[in-house]
């Protein structure tokens, strides 16, 4: 992946229409929106054709596309010049791949065969790298090598080609069949990194090009697999044991240690090295999927989208991230990431499929489908493009508070609103009856108007709202409110931690049991002991499960009779929505 430009290679179908180049609106749910247009929007292929996916570097864009007989060619686009030439030889298969001036891809030779080619921007011209009846796949190239697999029957073999020298190197030889039928296998900056053996237990290895030398980066009994290297960066999905989910994890080539960058048991996805640090996509079992971002030196990763929506293939040109977003119901739309400013920004929304966004160094493509096959590239430019600035927090006052991000993220969601004056006023304490429906918000518990309860203090029923009565019958109703009493409610009472930490646990459990939050081990001994007989054992299921971990000041003198404040409320609910 040459100078850590990542391959965006999304699958997404749907209705071909225009581009307006004034398509850009923000981003509904997240991160805060650029200020200005971010480019003209161009299609630069003139009708519709059989369009596969593309990739770009500098200021090129490559991609493969049908002819009038349906025989796949492919093209080369140069974005100063505007100039567009076919390349290399017919039937051009997947996957198409550019990097500091080259152009790899696979050729149907017929039967099993398939040839590697490899086109010279700079020289004009096709060379071919490996041919004969073994099966070659999955080319990759990076500072002018190209590095693939060749099944040779009953085992593979790990090849690399250095384009200024014109030498040929074998990286592994001799590897089992099943090893043939899984490798997968990156190049960027001089190293290798591949996965060897099979689907149940595979291991990371490290070639570095200079020295010959071969680096195993893992050793444990589990799977791990889909490894991606960025300049001094490799990372790699794992099952750290039977039944869990994928984590990710990330070696430095600088300290030559391993990280292991989530620990939450969820579906982790679609992971890229970039020159900064490690994106992913989380596949979240009640929201969707979401994506992430690790920068190197940081002690933990940050969420960079969230909503309800699919997320695929994360690409990156250093400064930039693009990805996908869509869902069965909804089309493709394209997402852009400023990482250094943190703004996020939805490229795309009319409604029909962009899918499959590739960063060159100036320039964003995508591919726009419908009907199958069919399709057309777009290209947006960022010649104009400045440095954007994050949009001004949602409150005047949570600029010192430690919870502003997640103060930030409860609003994006419309959980919470301020008050008449736009403040927040993060250290003001919370009713009952306000936590019962911002928790409702989070946790999407169904409200309907009339709903019973047995608590008289709530007052009458106004029909023209679900609040306060409607939301606390519903939280009744499904059995994570109980009341100060069988009948009252104490509504307008100020929230205490401890009630406030009890009602989490009690609503987490009863809509979504068994997921996310562990029981804790007889062994366990909570910081606040047992405090209290109805909301110990609630305080220490949250502190095992990490709930209470961005808590200001938690500690053995944290008081749970004290009330809770609005910023502590926050700082919950946002820990439950990452979850």
């Amino acid at each position: 992946m040459g100078r850590g430009v990542l391959k965006g290679r999304g699958m997404a179908l749907g209705v071909l229409f225009f581009v307006s180049a004034f398509a850009c609106v923000v981003l509904g749910y997240g991160a805060p929106a650029l200020a200005e247009p971010l480019g003209n929007i161009s299609i630069i292929t003139e009708e519709p054709r059989g369009c596969g996916a593309p990739d770009a570097w500098g200021s090129w864009v490559v991609w493969t596309a049908d002819d009038e007989d349906g025989v796949t060619y492919a093209y080369l686009y140069d974005a100063v010049s505007g100039d567009i030439r076919q390349i290399g030889s017919h039937l051009v298969g997947w996957p198409l791949i550019i990097a500091d001036g080259l152009v790899v891809w696979l050729v149907h030779t017929g039967k099993l065969g398939l040839d590697v080619e490899c086109y010279d921007i700079a020289e004009a011209k096709t060379f071919k790298l490996d041919s004969g009846p073994g099966l070659n796949l999955v080319p990759h190239t990076s500072n002018g090598m190209v590095v693939w697999w060749c099944d040779e029957g009953e085992t593979a073999t790990i090849r690399l080609y250095d384009h200024a020298t014109r030498d040929y190197r074998v990286v592994v030889e001799g590897a089992s069949h099943d090893f043939g039928l899984r490798a997968e296998l990156d190049i960027d900056g001089g190293h290798v990194v591949y996965r060897y053996g099979n689907e149940e237990e595979a291991e990371i290895y490290l070639y570095d090009v200079a020295t010959g030398v071969t680096h195993r980066l893992t050793s444990n009994e589990y799977a791990d697999f889909n490894p991606h290297v960025s300049a001094d960066l490799v990372t790699w999905e794992g099952y750290p044991s039977p039944g869990a989910g994928s984590e990710v994890y990330a070696y430095w080539l600088e300290d030559g240690l391993t990280r292991r960058l989530t620990d939450n048991l969820q579906r982790e996805t679609s992971l890229r090295a970039t020159p900064e640090g490690v994106v992913w996509a989380q596949q979240q079992q009640y929201r969707g999927t979401d994506v992430y971002f690790w920068e190197k030196g940081a002690s933990q990763p940050r969420r960079i989208s969230w909503n309800p929506y699919m997320e695929a293939m994360p690409c990156s040109n250093g400064d930039w991230l693009a990805w996908g977003m869509g869902s069965s119901s909804l089309p493709m739309e394209i997402i852009l990431h400023h990482v250094p400013s943190g703004v996020t920004r939805r490229i795309t929304q009319d409604y029909v499929s962009d899918a499959a966004p590739t960063l060159g160094d100036d320039l964003l493509a995508w591919v726009r489908r419908c009907d199958g096959r069919i399709g057309q590239i777009a290209v947006m430019r960022f010649d104009a493009l400045t440095a954007p600035v994050p949009d001004p927090a949602p409150f005047p006052d949570i600029d010192a508070s430690p919870y502003r991000e997640s103060i930030e993220g409860i609003f994006e969601y419309q959980v919470v609103n301020g008050f008449e004056d736009g403040s927040f006023r993060p250290d003001a304490s919370i009713a009952r009856a306000q936590f019962v429906k911002m928790l409702a918000l989070m946790l999407k518990l169904p409200v309907v108007e009339g709903m019973p309860s047995p608590f008289w203090d709530i007052g009458a029923n106004d029909p023209s709202t679900l609040y306060p009565n409607d939301y606390i019958a519903a939280a009744w109703d499904n059995g994570w409110v109980h009341g100060v009493t069988a009948t009252s409610f104490a509504p307008w009472q100020s929230l205490s931690r401890a009630q406030m930490v009890t009602l989490v646990i009690r609503a987490w459990w009863k809509l979504h049991p068994g997921f996310d939050l562990a029981t804790p081990p007889d062994d366990f001994v909570s910081t606040l002991g047992n405090f209290d007989p109805v909301h110990a054992a609630a305080m220490g299921i949250a502190e095992y499960n990490g709930v209470l971990a961005g808590l200001e000041g938690f500690g053995p003198e944290w008081d749970p009779w004290q009330p809770a404040t609005r910023g502590e409320m926050a700082g919950v609910l946002w820990f439950l929505w990452m979850k």
